[in-house]
Formats: C-alpha cells, structure tokens, sequence
C-alpha cells in the first residue's frame, strides 16, 4: 500500500520576509546631532527679532553681542548677566536714515558673544534662517543690490556715513520682502550727565528687513 507524501510548502523568497524595525536605541544612534549654529540662530530669531519685526515698513535692528562693553551700558543695579541689557541716556545709533531708526537689542549669556556671531557662516545662517521662514510664509524674496563702495565711519555725532548704507533700491510690492544681515561697525551717540556728546564704537549684528506695502498706503 502506497502512501501519500504531504504537499511540501513552497519556501518565501527573502525578500518577502518581513525584518523587524531596529531598536529605538540605534534609531537614536543614526539621527544626526542637531546643528548647534542652526539651534542658536533659531532661538535668536524667536526670541530677539520676531517681537521686534513690524511687517508694515522697513526695520531696522542692531544686536550687540554680550561682550562688546563700549556699547553696553553696565548699571549699578545689575546683579546677574540675565539683566545685562542697559542702554546709556540719550542713546542714539547713528548712520541710519532718520525714517529708519534702529532697535538696539542687547543680548546676554556666553552664547552671544562676539567671537560667535561674526563668523561668516554663522550671519550667513541667520539670513537664510530668516529668508526661509518668511518664504515658507508666503512672501515673495527680492535680491539686496550690490553694496556702495565703502565708507568709513564719520566719528562725528549725528553723521549718516556709516559702513553699511546701500545704493537706491527699488520699491518693494505687496507681498515683497528685502533682508540683509551683516556685522557691521556701530557709532552710538550717547549723551553726558554735563550735556556733551561722546560716541562709542563696536561691532553687532545689523538686521535690516523691508516689507512691501499696498500701492493705496503708499
């Protein structure tokens, strides 16, 4: 009596093998570490030049790194670096267009020290930083010119012939955006307690942003 062979089950190719996932262990292991200029750009951006942005005109603002005493003014009430953000009486920065007055922010903590945010690949982040979110939001990016020739800073008050000025440019559209951002050589005008003026000179980052508006607000 013959007897009949079970049907032999036809193997899976290994392609159809399912694999497990790795553990979340060596998933962690393979992300990339985050960029550490990208994340101090960043909480730059939301924390210093998003509240100070007014997307109905041109602004201006200036950002002295925390170590760039002439331009800070160390009171006696400061107690802790967190509340080192002073500004001399009378203050003014001098090289803008008077329709165009900055905001001078002062930054704290040994993250925002001048030896880090002059280096050209870190200005060059904050600038694609900024051209990026607002491109993500809608705005449509229009070039800087090309910059005038060079200047040197007039030490005298009340001069406009700052380093950074730029040739004409063209009017912007609803819906246009111009950003620049640079390091720039700042002359502070401040006032003394006898009424005469005195300039103080150091570098900080320079944001200036132009918004286009409606033809009708123009």
């Amino acid at each position: 009596m013959s007897s009949k062979r079970p049907p032999s089950t036809p193997m899976r190719p290994l392609s159809d093998v399912p694999v497990p996932p790795p553990p979340y262990s060596e998933i962690l292991e393979a992300s990339p570490p985050p960029n550490p200029i990208i994340s101090r750009v960043s909480t730059l951006i939301d924390s210093h030049i998003l509240p100070h942005l007014n997307d109905s005109l041109t602004t201006a603002l200036v950002l002295v790194p925390s170590n760039v005493t002439p331009l800070i003014c160390a009171s006696e009430s400061s107690s802790t670096k967190d509340t080192l953000s002073f500004a001399f009486p009378g203050e003014k920065i001098v090289g803008f267009d008077s329709e165009d007055t900055p905001t001078v922010i002062r930054l704290v903590g040994a993250d925002n020290r001048l030896d880090f945010w002059q280096r050209a690949a870190v200005i060059r982040a904050l600038e694609n930083e900024l051209r990026g979110r607002f491109s993500a939001q809608g705005y449509k990016l229009v070039n800087n010119p090309p910059k005038a020739k060079s200047q040197a800073v007039n030490r005298i008050a009340g001069s406009k012939d700052a380093d950074w000025k730029y040739v004409e440019q063209e009017s912007l559209s609803s819906g246009e955006i111009r950003i620049n951002v640079e390091i720039s050589e700042v002359c502070l005008r401040i006032e003394s307690e006898v009424g005469l003026y005195q300039t103080r000179n150091g570098k900080a980052i320079v944001v200036r942003m132009e918004f286009g508006m409606d033809e009708e607000n123009d």
